[in-house]
């Protein structure tokens, strides 16, 4: 009795055809060999491409000359005469921090309780407050949500502006107690 041994993979599955080309392929050491050689060739010159391109190699065929940085743009636009004369954008009237001095004015004027800190993050309006994280049904935090709502669709600043109100920081952050996401400002009830 005599046991003909076919090669199988594992599981006793036989080999699929890709596999068995592969073995064709690398059957002798010395095309191994090649197969490596040029593998690794390829991968060097593909590192030495990337390092070339992140280290800001290559002319880009523009003469050499450099474009100024924005922030040197902002300082000359800020430096001309016809800079003040110029229309701004909502974002010119931000603070540095994303503080919006406009919003918190109102906002002390007509809601000043517990009010800390307005901030944009994105598109959203984040007001800061010294009320606790159970606080969620305080009159003046769904007051400060409906004041900045109102100031903010009243100036065209947006159209339907999304505003949170936030708790004073503790061990969950700073956690959201009132926002209008679904339209009206409403209690976030997070248990």
């Amino acid at each position: 009795m005599t046991r003909t041994t076919t090669t199988s993979s594992r599981h006793g599955k036989p080999r699929s055809a890709l596999e068995r080309g592969l073995d064709r392929v690398m059957d002798s050491p010395s095309r191994r060999y090649t197969f490596g050689v040029l593998g690794g060739m390829l991968c060097t010159a593909l590192l030495v491409g990337l390092v070339f391109v992140l280290l800001g190699g290559g002319g880009g065929g523009d003469g050499g000359e450099k474009k100024p940085s924005a922030k040197k743009q902002k300082a000359a636009a800020a430096a001309s005469p016809t800079a003040s004369a110029s229309p701004t954008s909502s974002d010119d009237l931000l603070n540095a921090d994303g503080s919006d001095p406009d919003v918190e004015a109102f906002l002390r004027d007509e809601a000043p309780a517990h009010l800390k800190s307005v901030t944009w993050g994105g598109a959203f309006l984040r007001i800061y407050t010294d009320l606790g994280e159970g606080d969620m049904d305080d009159p003046a935090a769904k007051a400060l949500c409906t004041k900045a709502v109102e100031f903010l669709t009243s100036v065209d600043k947006d159209d339907r502006p999304v505003v949170f109100v936030h708790a004073k920081k503790n061990g969950n952050g700073y956690v959201v107690l009132v926002n209008n996401t679904n339209g009206k400002c409403r209690p976030v009830h997070t248990r």
